[in-house]
């Protein structure tokens, strides 16, 4: 029975603490996204609304538009050697590609310059590996399965 009170008297002084609380969730606001042709989050818009009608802008992580890459990773699986053509870069502009195993060791670090890059993992056991392909400040990471 203690264990009873206890509990309840906790309760309403938990009560009378959010009682006391000044409670701001009367603005409301709304989250819009704005998305590529590939699906990723170019920009995000937060409008909030103001106590006497107006409403708040702001435009978060805005960038410029880029064309977007075409990547093609073959053969996966592979024995050994693969390729990796990369297409929609602008010119001069450089792709920084990383073979790594799961546990994060750095097999191959190389820049792409050419349309099509080989890579060699016939040293290596069996297994999945890491490919990172970095451009523009972005990167995107993709399996490579070697049997």
């Amino acid at each position: 029975m203690k264990r009873f009170y206890f509990y309840a008297i906790t309760l309403m002084a938990l009560a009378a603490i959010f009682a006391a609380v000044p409670c701001y969730a009367q603005q409301t606001g709304t989250v819009s996204f704005n998305y590529d042709a590939n699906g990723n989050r170019i920009t995000r818009q937060i409008e909030i609304g103001g106590g006497r009608g107006e409403a708040a802008t702001a435009t978060i992580g805005a960038k410029e538009l880029h064309e977007p890459l075409e990547v093609s990773l073959y053969p996966n699986p592979t024995e050994g050697r693969f390729s990796v053509g990369v297409a929609g870069t602008e010119s001069g502009e450089r792709v920084q590609a990383t073979v790594t195993t799961v546990t994060g060791e750095v097999l191959h670090d190389k820049t792409i310059a050419d349309k099509t890059t080989e890579f060699d993992l016939t040293s290596q056991p069996a297994g999945i590996y890491l490919l990172r392909l970095t451009v523009r400040g972005e990167s995107q990471v993709w399996k490579v399965i070697k049997k």
